[in-house]
């Protein structure tokens, strides 16, 4: 049967002109509805707390409750809520089932719940429902998750046993949407899943602890330290530090860190459970910031080889550093705007300053004229192609003019970008004048080689001719040309050649510093000439061998006749 509104309304109109009550004897006269219909909208009203009953002896009498109906306050819920008699009929939904069911109230009230729109919308779990709405009747509670969600929502049931004050039973139903709920454990399920391969998976060593216990360690923490999970977890922390000072220390600096600043970090050392001794930076975040214990998140990053790595950088560096102060060469580094970045303390003594006068000057500033234009030119040239450059210039410092070899090395970055240039110079004024000197003693030697009346020759050990002067033409008739690349022996009168070869061999065995002997040269013409010839040995400066032999042949052919 459909429970009318107009019947309802009727009723409750009755109930109000009379409000010492009514029995359901006086409600039929007044309303005009048999008893039956009457008894199930009382039913109705009475379940959902808009009608109370009193008894009076065997009288049951009907009036309206002073108290705010239930009803009122179950629509303004956000669960959905339902109720049944004994019959299995909906004697009251709230607006939110309407709602979800789509269906007015009048397609509900007074209808039995399978041949209502419900079994529609739940059908899949209506089966599942309707067998705990009967166990319901008979007393059953039930609560739970429903096994299926119902078009795409989640809901947790509540199946009550009820009893009206007329003693009818009922069950009311509530059903609470949980989908945000189930959804919220979804993303926390993941996260949580996410954040362990994060913990499982990751290069760092991660960890837990609380009042500096273990209580939970990663697979790399225990890589690291050489320790299983079992026995690190419950163990206190100062297994791992070689010394109680180095324990005492990383407690008072990083749990001071975290207090101030909500989290720490600290590098310090631990001893694995093979004894070696590893470098760790520690970073350390409560994971509750107000309350430090309940537990502290950390990490240790294994920074041994970076430290060994730095000690080595910095024992590279104090051994170029030493070798640059102690170097006798002018040594700069320079940046892309010019800018002196260092100098060794001999560029500085050079330049009559000291090292803190220069850095963070222009290079340019302490070399003017011609020759700093040309050093200004040629770095520019090497920071835009970041090609070496090498040059040698002669530069005027404190009224003295002094040569310098210039080297520029250009200095990249990972990009292969040139950051600033190494400039070193060296001081070859001395050599410049050797050099000069050494040129002047040649040009003298030649000249009076070249005008010698004597015949003044070089060759190798084996007599290969590599110079000779230009007397060889007009004391033996041949050329210059003739003569370079030829044996000196091929000269010598035969009867003559055995002597010059123990004299030669003489020169190999003993070392003596020079031989000298005469002998018969032949003229072009075929004649010969007696001549009187001094060899000395040229020695090679590193090695000391006999490099080559230097000649000096004199005409004595009017003193001492060949036929003599």
């Amino acid at each position: 049967m459909v429970l009318s509104r107009d019947i309802t309304a009727r009723i409750k109109e009755v109930l109000e002109k009379h409000p010492e009550g009514l029995s359901i004897t006086d409600l039929v006269r007044s309303v005009k509805v048999n008893r039956n219909t009457a008894g199930r909208y009382l039913e109705n009203l009475l379940l959902s707390g808009q009608v109370e009953m009193r008894r009076f002896g065997m009288a049951k009498m009907y009036k309206l409750t002073k108290r705010l109906p239930v009803s009122s306050f179950l629509s303004l819920s956000s669960e959905l809520v339902m109720q049944l008699n004994s019959s299995q009929r909906v004697i009251y939904a709230n607006d939110p089932l309407l709602a979800f069911l789509g269906a007015p109230a009048k397609d509900l009230f007074g209808k039995n719940i399978e041949f209502t729109s419900f079994p529609i919308v739940f059908e899949d779990i209506f089966p599942e429902l309707l067998d705990r709405f009967r166990k319901g009747l008979n007393g059953e509670e039930w609560h739970g998750e429903l096994s299926r969600p119902v078009r795409e929502k989640f809901f947790f049931c509540r199946i009550t046993p009820t009893v009206s004050d007329e003693g009818t039973k009922g069950v009311s139903v509530l059903l609470e949407d949980i989908s945000n709920k189930k959804r919220d454990e979804v993303r926390i399920r993941k996260s949580e899943a996410w954040l362990r391969s994060i913990f499982m998976a990751s290069p760092v060593g991660i960890g837990v602890v609380s009042g500096r216990v273990f209580l939970e360690v990663n697979d790399r923490f225990c890589q690291m330290t050489g320790y299983s999970p079992s026995e690190l977890v419950g163990k206190s922390v100062r297994v791992l530090y070689p010394s109680q000072e180095d324990f005492n220390m990383v407690g008072e600096q990083v749990y001071n860190q975290v207090q101030r600043c909500g989290t720490g970090s600290v590098e310090t050392r631990w001893r694995k459970k093979d004894g070696g001794i590893i470098d760790i930076l520690l970073n350390l975040t409560p994971l509750d910031p107000a309350h430090m214990s309940g537990g502290i998140t950390f990490t240790a990053l294994d920074i041994t080889e970076r430290k060994q790595a730095e000690q080595a950088l910095r024992e590279s560096e104090n051994r170029y550093r030493t070798l640059a102060e102690t170097s006798r060469d002018l040594i700069f580094l320079i940046g892309r705007d010019d800018r002196v970045e260092y100098v060794n303390s001999f560029a500085a003594a050079i330049l009559g300053l000291s090292a803190d006068e220069i850095i963070g000057k222009k290079r340019s500033s302490f070399f003017t004229g011609e020759p700093g234009k040309h050093q200004a030119q040629e770095l520019h040239r090497v920071f835009e192609t970041g090609t070496a450059g090498n040059s040698e210039r002669a530069m005027e410092i404190f009224g003295t003019l002094h040569w310098f070899d210039h080297y520029l090395m250009p200095i990249t970055d990972a990009q292969g970008t040139v950051t600033s240039v190494l400039g070193v110079s060296r001081d070859i004024t001395d050599r410049k004048l050797a050099d000069e000197q050494r040129l002047q003693r040649e040009q003298q030697y030649r000249f009076i080689s070249d005008n010698s009346l004597d015949i003044i020759n070089r060759q190798t050990p084996d007599c290969i001719c590599t110079y000779v002067s230009p007397a060889i033409t007009p004391r033996l008739g041949y050329s210059e040309e003739e003569v370079l690349g030829k044996s000196v022996l091929a000269m010598v009168h035969p009867d003559d050649l055995g002597r010059v070869r123990q004299d030669i061999m003489a020169i190999m065995q003993n070392g003596s510093y020079h031989v000298t002997s005469t002998f018969r040269f032949r003229h072009k013409d075929g004649r010969y000439l007696r001549f009187e010839s001094t060899t000395k040995v040229i020695r090679d400066e590193k090695t000391g061998q006999i490099r080559e032999f230097l000649s000096i042949s004199r005409d004595i052919t009017a003193r001492k006749p060949v036929n003599d």
